[in-house]
């Protein structure tokens, strides 16, 4: 899904658009791309100190599983149902 892409990897828009294009989207789908806003992830890195994990290279794998849950999940998952698919 090219939403999902764009918000996991922080592709610019104007190239997730010109992707749309070329992948002979609808005008509808790209109309929504042109606009779609991304809300704030409500996870931070002192979510994760509080959680009791150490501050290093453990950080990027926890921070992508629950980025890519909220994406796929339509940005609806909160900070704490995030936060639980961290295993320590």
């Amino acid at each position: 899904d090219l939403v999902v892409y764009m918000v996991m990897e922080n592709v610019p828009r104007d190239w997730v658009v010109e992707s749309a294009y070329l992948l002979d989207m609808d005008p509808l789908s790209i109309a929504i791309l042109k606009d779609f806003e991304v809300p704030s992830f409500p996870v931070t890195g002192y979510d994760l100190i509080n959680l009791g994990m150490k501050p290093g290279p453990s950080y990027a794998p926890a921070m992508y599983k629950m980025k890519e849950y909220w994406v796929k999940n339509g940005f609806s998952p909160t900070k704490s149902e995030l936060l639980q698919l961290i295993s320590l």
